[in-house]
């Protein structure tokens, strides 16, 4: 301020002198015109004067005019400050809406189609830290409120389409999606417990679709359990049907009603639509006739809670895999195509397996190969290996051994990790075998047990089998049966032969083999077989080291005129041998000529007891070779 008053004296002073310098030189030009001369002028102190007055008046403007000058500055000041504040509340602002907007964003690609199960709710508590920020500049001229109601509207919106567009047809991934979208409906209303209902519902149809199988039951290896495949259970086939398809349509009906709605509405039931439509496309598949659109409809809906869907090795919805599945279906040869992979559930292959086989044999299968190729491509690729050996299991059970080898192969070829079971099982069948090899658990059953499947089996088979066990870490229960002999002998009319006539015969037979065989009888039952028994057959038992694990049993059986008889061989384990040792002995059963031997003294005693011109063999045939 001193500055600019100093300043504007000094300005002001020179100006007054100026001022009077000019009013003197204008003086002298009049005089000089009107007198003639030049003698007139202003003296000294008038211009002093007038310096004084310029100097006054000039502090007084310089005064001024740095009031002006600071009124300028603070003005600008001002501005400058608050653009600067403006700039800084936008950033703000700017930077609370993007990451509103960043959370969301980051919600959708959570909720969109991911495959894990993770808890997606705490997501949320960035959103609530964010309508905090946005409490504290209400006062503030942005719009935080509008905005924060704004976005949880549309997200809400968001969430309820993708329900909506998916519950009726999800596929297995959607179900996730949908899961997940109402878990994040939950939480953007606060954890309103409306939702609890609609939540627990779904989980437990994504814990159901997340089964390998749902109707088959896999007891081991090449043994499976299909209800609907028991006689008994064909009598109400029928009726079986049509109350499952029932129960399916009321479901899905109700899923179309209460579209929109599914917090309270959705049915306690929903989750057993994938056992209904499994279990419905067994019974189809098990029905003679065989219908293959009603089996078609039921593989529809299994698929549809069932089936991998990916495009370019990202898992989506049912519904739209469906569609790009179609586009490329018509633009095959015209141009590039989405990779598309649509993968069914092992059981839906297994059923029409199954059914084809019904109906046409291995020759209808074989139609199939190409097929379950592809299958084992896609499940390989969706990271579902096990699957592939659930097919080979379920192929052995129903005795396609060509096509369980193929399956097995085709997993070995692709790197597929082999648990031991699988390579001496697809080491068996590159090497020939074609025999489900079972180890069955006996239980509580009682009485003499043994396994007829065994009969005709290679070293390999046995090999495989004694394996198995040792794997398993389970012991051996049950007697093997290595043989079986049997052959119908005429009888008189009327003539009989009592059970005590032949027991008091076989009595006297093993006295001539002193302590070397035992003789036994209790019922005896086959473990592998529903409903083959013998009733109180004999059962001799080898004790010599020779014949070790050696057992025979005979069972007699007269219907009218002849006497049918049987004559097993067993192979029996004893608890200490081991599982190598048991191998050596089953296989040495084959080759041995005292089991023959024995078989033959077996005979002799029966042929004594009937007492007939014909015997037990015929007149041209030597004898031994009856047990060829």
């Amino acid at each position: 301020m001193i500055g600019y008053i100093i300043g504007g004296c000094i300005v002001g002073a020179i100006g007054g002198a100026g001022a009077a310098l000019a009013l003197d030189l204008f003086s002298c030009v009049c005089y000089i015109v009107s007198c003639g001369n030049s003698d007139a002028g202003m003296s000294g102190p008038a211009i002093l004067i007038f310096a004084i007055i310029g100097a006054i008046i000039g502090g007084f403007v310089g005064y001024y005019r740095y009031e002006d000058f600071r009124r300028e500055t603070e003005e600008e000041k001002r501005r400058n400050e608050e653009e600067a504040l403006n700039n800084i509340l936008d950033a703000d602002y700017n930077n609370w809406h993007n990451r509103l907007n960043n959370c969301y964003e980051h919600i959708k690609q959570k909720v969109y189609c991911k495959c894990g199960t993770d808890d997606i709710r705490n997501l949320y508590n960035a959103i609530w830290e964010l309508e905090k920020e946005k409490e504290n500049k209400q006062t503030l001229a942005r719009p935080y409120n509008r905005i924060f109601l704004e976005k949880r509207t549309e997200h809400i919106n968001y969430l309820r389409n993708i329900i909506d567009n998916n519950i009726n047809n999800p596929g297995y991934y959607a179900i996730f999606m949908i899961l997940r979208a109402m878990k994040c409906l939950y939480s953007i209303n606060k954890e309103n417990p409306r939702f609890d209902h609609a939540i627990h519902i779904l989980e437990e149809l994504l814990k159901n679709a997340q089964k390998k199988t749902h109707y088959i039951k896999f007891m081991q290896y090449g043994d499976c359990i299909v209800e609907a495949d028991d006689p008994a259970y064909s009598i109400c086939l029928e009726e079986k049907i049509q109350e499952l398809t029932d129960k399916i349509e009321k479901i899905r009906t109700n899923i179309k009603k209460c579209q929109g709605e599914f917090y309270e509405k959705l049915d306690s039931d929903f989750p057993n639509i994938i056992d209904y439509s499994a279990e419905l496309m067994w019974c189809i598949a098990c029905k003679k006739p065989f219908n293959q659109t009603s089996f078609n409809n039921a593989v529809y809906v299994f698929d549809i809670y069932t089936a991998r869907c990916a495009v370019d090795n990202y898992c989506t919805t049912w519904r739209y895999e469906s569609e790009v599945y179609a586009a490329n279906q018509k633009n095959v040869g015209s141009g590039e195509k989405r990779q598309c992979l649509l993968n069914e559930n092992v059981e839906h292959l297994l059923a029409l397996i199954y059914a084809k086989n019904k109906v046409g044999g291995t020759n209808t299968v074989d139609k199939e190969k190409t097929r379950v190729i592809e299958w084992i491509d896609n499940v390989i690729k969706f990271g579902d290996a096990e699957e592939g050996f659930l097919l080979a299991s379920g192929l052995a059970w129903m005795g396609l051994y060509d096509l369980e080898r193929i399956v097995l192969r085709q997993l070995f070829d692709k790197k597929v990790t082999f648990e031991m079971e699988y390579q001496d099982r697809l080491s068996f069948l590159e090497s020939g075998g074609n025999t489900n090899i079972k180890i069955f658990d006996v239980g509580d059953k009682k009485g003499f047990l043994f396994d007829s499947s065994v009969e005709g089996w290679n070293k390999d088979a046995y090999d495989m089998f004694f394996r198995k066990l040792e794997m398993t870490h389970k012991s051996l229960e049950y007697s093997l049966m290595i043989s079986k002999w049997t052959k119908t002998l005429p009888l008189a009319s009327g003539q009989e032969i009592s059970q005590s006539q032949m027991e008091k015969a076989f009595e006297d037979l093993v006295k001539d083999f002193g302590t070397e065989i035992i003789l036994s009888r209790e019922t005896a039952k086959a473990v592998n077989l529903a409903n083959v028994e013998y009733k109180m057959p004999f059962i001799f038992h080898f004790a010599s080291e020779r014949n070790r694990c050696v057992t025979m049993l005979f069972s007699s059986d007269k219907f009218g005129r002849n006497l049918n008889i049987s004559i097993l061989t067993m192979f029996t384990p004893e608890k200490d041998l081991d599982n190598e040792e048991m191998k050596k002995y089953a296989l040495a059963i084959k080759d041995n000529i005292y089991v023959e031997s024995f078989r033959e003294s077996i005979c002799q005693v029966v042929d004594q007891l009937i007492k007939e011109k014909v015997t037990i063999y015929d007149e041209e045939e030597v004898s031994r070779k009856i047990f060829s």
